[in-house]
């Protein structure tokens, strides 16, 4: 897929692929089906892209696990490691628990 110039790269490089996949699908549906207001194809489709999401939050995750345990192996080697800020991760595990609980929804 040719990455469109205006698309803001992904958090890891690997998923910015999987980030435009979702877009795409998210703004053709929101531009034909959500401005259209066309509720016969929106009944259609309870998950509207899930298959694109779900993919691409996986990359992140596992691109976030890695960052993390990159950031810990450095820790442990210097005690001058430049470390993740102290909230991102937890924020980040924040942000997983409400997705899991949105799809167990």
């Amino acid at each position: 897929m040719d990455q469109n110039p205006k698309c803001i790269e992904s958090l890891s490089p690997e998923c910015t692929n999987l980030r435009l996949k979702y877009d795409t699908c998210f703004n053709d549906w929101f531009k034909n089906v959500f401005l259209s207001n066309d509720t016969n194809a929106e009944n259609k489709n309870d998950k509207i892209c899930e298959f694109e999401f779900v993919e691409y939050q996986k990359c992140l995750f596992k691109s976030i696990e890695d960052l993390e345990s990159k950031t810990s192996k450095q820790q442990e080697g210097s005690s001058h490691a430049t470390a993740l800020p102290k909230g991102l991760l937890d924020s980040i595990k924040e942000a997983e628990k409400e997705i899991e609980g949105f799809e167990k929804n």
